[in-house]
């Protein structure tokens, strides 16, 4: 008996959005190309809640004559989530932004999203892997990719197990292959370990030529 698709986006929601669930991919959103204010009404005389750093993501809600009512994320430290408007012409429309999981056990990345489908490879906790749509929910499953890490985790592409998942941060330029998300469009792959220069070294960023070295039974792949 198939779960019925509202329970299944009820079910996603903590992990890809508490608000929006499926709406967070089909959502327009916005960025302030310059520092501007959050107030509480559309007008120059309503509470400002605060100034919004430039290039803030802004979820858009509504419009009203010069404003916007969005939707701020917060910053994790002085700003606080929460609505507010700002003017029009301070804010302009972006993609919408990367969602990024993490395994909170072992799981098995599938090539497809349907029972029948073929294991393509085990995850590990705590692997990184962000969400690719637009219809990136399909029977209880969410479509991915994986950077790999270099160690345990390929660069790879499929589907995942939604309980198995939990929201994570957007990582940073060097949690990731340099590669990434290109390394996956590859036209020609060996059958070969893969290694990263991304090992948490101090010279992780200049490791791209022992990466590229061979090893005595198995070369290795560079992250690129």
């Amino acid at each position: 008996m198939a779960i019925p698709e509202a329970t299944l986006l009820q079910a996603l929601q903590a992990v890809v959005d508490p608000e929006t669930g499926r709406d967070y991919v089909s959502a327009r959103w916005l960025k302030n190309h310059t520092e501007t204010a959050l107030r509480s009404g559309p007008n120059e005389q309503s509470q400002q809640f605060t100034m919004l750093p430039q290039f803030s993501t802004l979820r858009f809600l509504e419009s009203r004559a010069d404003w916007f009512l969005v939707q701020y994320g917060g910053d994790g430290a002085t700003r606080q989530a929460g609505p507010g408007w700002v003017k029009v012409s301070d804010v302009g429309g972006i993609d919408p932004p990367s969602v990024w999981l993490s395994s909170t056990r072992t799981t098995a990345l599938w090539g497809n999203s349907d029972a029948a489908a073929s294991r393509a490879l085990d995850v590990p906790p705590s692997a990184l892997m962000e969400v690719i749509g637009p219809e990136f929910l399909r029977d209880n499953r969410v479509h991915v990719r994986l950077p790999g890490d270099g160690r345990q985790v390929p660069p790879a592409q499929g589907w995942v197990d939604a309980e198995s998942l939990t929201r994570t941060r957007t990582p940073g330029l060097t949690q990731v292959p340099r590669a990434y998300p290109a390394i996956l469009a590859a036209d020609v792959r060996l059958k070969v370990p893969y290694r990263t220069q991304l090992d948490g070294s101090d010279y992780a960023g200049a490791n791209c030529g022992p990466t590229t070295l061979f090893h005595p039974t198995f070369p290795t792949v560079p992250n690129g």
